[in-house]
């Protein structure tokens, strides 16, 4: 048996067979440990914080060539699959490895197809064609396509408009499509310019989005020729770019819903839509307060070589509806033009939500004489103006004031209650009465006709056939009717 006090026993444990000493000796290899990650992590971070110091000191030049302050611009803006403006390189063939957007493959910006769509938009302003042009493979664009792709970015000079560059238009042939929006001031021999690109995504079976196409439209770039006099070319646009349904009625529900009558009217087929239908879809579109609708504003319902069918969605903070479009190719020009516009569902949702105090709520009707006009109710036996009457007229007042050329003509009318000759007076009245809110409006009264017709043309019988009164008939009589003379 040892003796754990026998001298022998000491010398078998030694050092290390003393508890304490054996202790303090792990401790002390523990902390060299420690430190020695400590400095490796230290120095391996730096060298890739660093990688070009880490080369020089690799490999150190020759000589130290002299340098000159220099900035290098900011690149992250690009990087970003928000939408930013991107500052263009001088020389588009010289590249900061670190100014590359962010590859269309990536998988997170192919989980949202806004985020696609976005980084589609960083790529036209940026100054790589052959990186965006690769990561459109899955559009299948035509050489053409791709030689007029290649001109716009390295090229055209465009940046991201600065207010909304991407914007969702709506589901088309099973797709999902984006308008991108880009710009450029004048530069040199080249014009200030706005351009509109369409890119059409589509889900996969496995959840991701892929590119399906991409529309660009004509734009100028400076002559190659530079001996020749013309400064400036014009790089066309793509075949059937203007030819797009769906683009025609997005430009229409852009200037919708931003009230530019003129920019809404150059979209419609004059000899098929009157603009007191126009002016009526404005009317109720700011009456109800309506926005486009967050998800498929636009909806194609139908889309053939020469007609279609497009359905508008619009909400507000109480409801959502919608109206139709019709369309149809003018196969000389190959542009597309509206032809009709469905709006009965939209005038319904607010007369529903109407506050009128019983009044109807129908601003545009079909004329017993042909044609169409906007109506202006009023309450019984009085000339005054319901407030929603001014609302409406402040719209019919802005299309006035936008080309005084342009006339109206105001008929009023009256039920078939009281004598005759006080109805004549009444309905004159009521047309005075819209004149001078015209007026007061800032419109020029050389613009405003203004007639009067009490009784003599009912909208609506004023009697049921039982010769009984008929009060639903009465109160579509008692208004004013504005024609456009445009």
């Amino acid at each position: 048996m040892i003796d754990p006090n026998d001298d022998f026993s000491s010398d078998l444990r030694g050092d290390y067979g003393s508890k304490p000493n054996r202790t303090a000796g792990i401790m002390i290899v523990a902390v060299a440990l420690v430190f020695s990650a400590l400095v490796y992590f230290l120095w391996t971070r730096n060298q890739i914080a660093d990688p070009a110091a880490a080369a020089a000191a690799a490999d150190p030049p020759a000589t130290q060539p002299a340098t000159t302050p220099s900035s290098e611009p900011e690149k992250a803006s690009a990087q970003s699959a928000t939408p930013t403006q991107k500052q263009k390189s001088a020389d588009p063939k010289t590249k900061d490895p670190n100014s590359a957007t962010p590859s269309l493959s990536d998988r997170k910006t192919r989980s949202d197809p806004k985020q696609l769509a976005t980084a589609v938009a960083n790529q036209l302003a940026g100054d790589d064609p052959e990186a965006l042009i690769e990561n459109l493979k899955t559009a299948n664009l035509s050489p053409e396509k791709t030689e007029r792709l290649k001109s716009f970015v390295e090229e055209g000079n465009f940046e991201l408009a600065p207010d909304s560059p991407v914007d969702l238009v709506g589901r088309v042939d099973g797709k999902t499509r984006f308008a991108l929006d880009l710009s450029r001031p004048a530069t040199g021999d080249l014009p200030a310019e706005k351009k509109r690109v369409f890119v059409d995504v589509q889900k996969n079976e496995d959840g991701s989005w892929e590119i399906a196409d991409l529309s660009l439209p004509a734009f100028t770039v400076a002559n190659p020729d530079t001996a020749a006099e013309k400064k400036v070319v014009t790089v066309p646009s793509d075949p059937g770019a203007k030819g797009d349904a769906m683009n025609t009625a997005y430009t229409f529900f852009e200037a919708l819903t931003s009230q530019d009558f003129a920019s809404a009217r150059a979209q419609l087929d004059p000899k098929r839509v009157s603009e007191e239908k126009l002016a009526g879809l404005f009317i109720v579109t700011e009456d109800g307060q309506f926005k486009p609708h967050g998800e498929n504003p636009l909806i194609a319902t139908s889309t053939g070589k020469d007609h279609a069918v497009i359905i508008a969605q619009l909400s507000n903070d109480n409801t959502t509806s919608d109206f139709g479009l019709q369309l149809q190719r003018d196969t000389t020009s190959n542009e597309w033009r509206i032809t009709d516009i469905a709006l009965s569902k939209l005038i319904s949702e607010l007369a529903k939500a109407s506050d009128a105090d019983g009044l109807p709520y129908t601003p545009v009707v079909t004329n017993p004489q042909g044609g169409e006009s906007l109506v202006i109710y009023f309450s019984y036996d009085t000339p005054e103006l319901h407030e929603r009457a001014t609302r409406q007229l402040e719209i019919i007042a802005a299309i006035l004031k936008s080309d005084p050329a342009k006339t109206i003509e105001i008929n009023g009318h009256a039920d078939a209650r009281g004598p005759e000759d006080y109805n004549v007076n009444l309905s004159n009245n009521r047309a005075a009465s819209v004149k001078d809110q015209l007026i007061a409006l800032k419109v020029d009264p050389a613009q405003i006709i203004t007639k009067a017709f009490g009784e003599a043309n009912p909208s609506q019988p004023n009697l049921n056939p039982d010769g009984s009164d008929n009060p639903d008939g009465r109160k579509h009589n008692r208004r004013a009717e504005v024609y456009l003379n445009f």
